[in-house]
This record gives structure tokens, sequence and C-alpha cells, in this order.
């Protein structure tokens, strides 16, 4: 897959040093993989949580932090939309 918004990963690394590990492990299978339904998201990730048809929400380091994106099958796409922790994601409006 086609990774952007890497800026949102990158600032939740930099903020949270102890999800470096966590968040490079995602990247990396993300951009090996090639989803083409919701069902492929869930077979690599089975505790994705998927709001709507398009969001993705991921968690990194067990439930401490998250990562929304959305997912656009037909190019193969995936854009980070929010990265932060789990309080943070409480409040965001996705």
């Amino acid at each position: 897959m086609d990774v952007h918004g890497l800026v949102h990963l990158d600032d939740l690394v930099r903020r949270y040093k102890d999800s470096s590990r966590q968040a490079e492990s995602w990247l990396a299978i993300v951009r090996e993989a090639e989803w083409k339904t919701p069902h492929d998201v869930r077979r690599q990730f089975p505790k994705v949580s998927i709001l709507g048809d398009k969001t993705y929400v991921f968690n990194i380091c067990g439930t401490k932090y998250r990562l929304a994106v959305k997912v656009a099958f037909n190019s193969r796409t995936v854009l980070i939309v929010r990265a932060g922790t789990h309080r943070e994601y409480d409040s965001w409006n996705l």
C-alpha cells in the first residue's frame, strides 16, 4: 500500500519515544500489504476498529496509542489522518 500522512506518525514517535518500534513495524507491514477489502485489513490486524467504510483505527503499543487512517482500496492508498494517545483519541471526531 502507498502510505501518506506520515507526518502524523512521525509526530507520534517524536512525542512518545516508546511508540517507535511498533509504529515502524506497523508502517512496514502496511507498505507490504496488498489489501483489497476490509476483510484483508482485519486478517492482518485482527483488533483494528473499522469506522464506516473507509476509516480504520489501529492500536499501537497495546491500547496506549491510536492511529486513525483512511483506506482507499481501489488506489491502494492509506492516509494517516491522526495519531495520538488513547486519551486524545477519545476527543477525535472521525
